[in-house]
């Protein structure tokens, strides 16, 4: 494996510049710059892309949560409601539907 030259003090801190990154041209940051010089852009998208597939799934799996324990919250409530077992609700719902179609007769 072969050595790549280290960038000129004015190169590093140009590239620097335009990373918005802090030109620190001594020891560690001096490699963290060549590093970057040498992987190239691919480098940003990589380090992103398990992070940004985790958050990706941990929100499917909030919304399958909240649909989930939504609908056994309704059924539960659906199976001890007492308007489904005396027929209020049936009721009240055929008296909405007779009122809507006289409505829409009389607009005729």
């Amino acid at each position: 494996v072969e050595e790549l030259p280290a960038p000129s003090a004015a190169e590093a801190c140009d590239v620097a510049a335009q990373a918005a990154v802090t030109c620190e041209l001594s020891g560690e940051g001096r490699d963290k710059l060549r590093s970057l010089l040498v992987a190239g852009p691919g480098l940003a998208i990589r380090r992103w892309a398990a992070p940004g597939l985790l958050v990706l799934l941990g929100v499917f799996a909030q919304n399958l949560g909240l649909y989930t324990s939504t609908r056994r919250y309704v059924a539960a409530m659906d199976a001890i409601s007492p308007t489904s077992s005396n027929g209020v609700a049936d009721s009240a719902l055929a008296a909405l539907t007779a009122e809507a179609k006289a409505d829409s007769a009389s607009a005729d």
